[in-house]
């Protein structure tokens, strides 16, 4: 932030730091809680285990026989990116109306308010594309990993072998 927004005392880095790290759980938090929402909606027990940069959802034993559906499959992986990015769009939204309220050609910059919501909203809408992005690599376990297995086994109906030329491809990443 100092660099984007120089001149500012060392105490509103700080909160702006302390907000972006909230923006960043919350971010991982609705990304996983879109997977649950759509794993509840075909009946599957989900368990969401977070980190600071990520997290997973754990299917119960008894629910992988229904998690093979690759219809299933692909909409519980593709919901927690296309979550990231709407959650991008709002915030880079937010940015753009913001910066230009405060720093456009009838404003003057010197509102430290608004330049820590410029900033906290430019960092989210970042941290959520890179999120949503990030998801989409075509490695197991990440999102992208489950979309491809997802495809092979719309292709090759046969989950184990689908489920290991994924591996495979994820291991190469």
């Amino acid at each position: 932030m100092p660099e984007l927004y120089p001149g500012l005392a060392i105490s509103v880095y700080w909160i702006m730091g302390i907000i972006d790290a909230i923006v960043l759980f919350v971010s991982v938090l609705l990304h996983e809680l879109a997977h649950s929402i759509v794993a509840q909606r075909y009946g599957l027990v989900r368990e969401i285990v977070l980190y600071i940069f990520g997290g997973v959802s754990v299917i119960d034993d008894q629910d992988e026989l229904a998690s093979k559906d690759f219809r299933k499959e692909f909409k519980i992986a593709i919901a927690g990116p296309i979550t990231s990015f709407v959650i991008a769009v709002i915030l880079a939204t937010s940015f753009w109306l913001l910066l230009y309220i405060t720093v456009g050609p009838h404003n003057n910059a010197d509102n430290v308010s608004a330049i820590m919501a410029v900033g906290v909203f430019q960092y989210g809408a970042l941290v959520n594309l890179l999120l949503g992005g990030f998801n989409l690599i075509s490695a197991f376990p990440l999102d992208g990993g489950r979309i491809l297995r997802s495809a092979l086994l719309s292709s090759k109906n046969n989950y184990d072998k689908s489920t290991k030329i994924t591996a495979r491809i994820g291991m190469a990443i």
